[in-house]
């Protein structure tokens, strides 16, 4: 199983294919809202970027978020 239940991921994909429409961040600069949906495939696409990258599993990444 790829994300194993009881992980943060196995509750996060579980609450994405449950509530997809949900609200749960908001940026408030750009006036703009994600849904679980849409935070699962944006931290998707960025956690593959990371990856092609060269990035490994347990590589340290410092993130800067203003």
């Amino acid at each position: 199983m790829k994300f194993p239940s009881g992980t943060v991921a196995g509750h996060f994909k579980t609450a994405v294919a449950a509530n997809s429409g949900i609200d749960i961040i908001r940026f408030d600069n750009q006036k703009l809202n994600w849904t679980l949906k849409e935070f699962d495939r944006y931290s998707s696409a960025f956690a593959f970027g990371l990856l092609e990258a060269g990035f490994a599993r347990g590589d340290s990444l410092v993130l800067y978020a203003d």
